[in-house]
């Protein structure tokens, strides 16, 4: 088998586990399941229990889109040069929002559960691990390597590298600070991860003028 076919096939895990977990826990929860929580820690909004069947249907999209997409959109040799790292962070994506699932259930259930600090560690730790496979998605080969454009972005995305790695660990840790702290952190480690790669470029542009 295929490692691509396999991948395809290991995202469907998700939705189905997903839906037996919504499945089996839906005659135990109460009408309304929390949606939100405020900075107070508390809910701050509720959702009927029969929307939690949207984390799975959205699950099963998401496997769609990740399966079928890149045949019609991407070439095959595109495809198999970023199969890995783009398989990695696909499952990545699947394991946070099934966590949130987890997390909505456990709290429903009556389980005494800091949602915000699971969320920012949840959030956290796929901001690191992106963070770590930035550089690898820049483009590779011959004609990479000539196009100044091309090694400026790869460049970027390795300055950008250790910002989205740290960025990832304020999030983790926004969970303990309190009060407005928790938003004022991962706020400012947002701005910075989102303005670290055009500011490698242009560091990059400048330099090989």
């Amino acid at each position: 088998m295929k490692p691509c076919r396999m991948i395809n096939k290991i995202y469907w895990i998700f939705p189905a586990a997903a839906l037996a977990l919504a499945a089996a826990a839906y005659p135990f929860l109460p009408e309304q399941l929390v949606s939100y929580w405020g900075m107070d820690d508390g809910a701050d909004a509720s959702w009927h229990k029969a929307f939690l069947f949207a984390i799975p249907a959205l699950l099963a999209f998401c496997a769609f889109v990740f399966t079928w997409l890149p045949t019609r959109r991407t070439s095959r040799q595109n495809r198999e040069r970023f199969q890995k790292e783009a398989g990695i962070l696909r499952v990545l994506f699947f394991l946070v929002i099934l966590a949130v699932e987890i997390l909505i259930i456990l709290f429903g259930l009556g389980y005494a559960v800091d949602g915000k600090q699971i969320a920012c560690l949840c959030c956290g730790a796929a901001m690191v691990v992106a963070g770590y496979f930035l550089p690898k998605l820049s483009s590779r080969g011959k004609k990479a390597q000539d196009d100044p454009a091309r090694l400026c972005g790869k460049q970027a995305l390795r300055i950008a590298q250790p910002v989205w790695m740290a960025g990832g660990i304020v999030f983790m840790t926004a969970g303990l600070i309190p009060g407005w702290g928790a938003v004022a952190a991962p706020a400012a480690a947002l701005a910075a991860m989102l303005g670290a790669p055009g500011i490698g470029f242009a560091v990059c542009a400048r330099q090989r003028r």
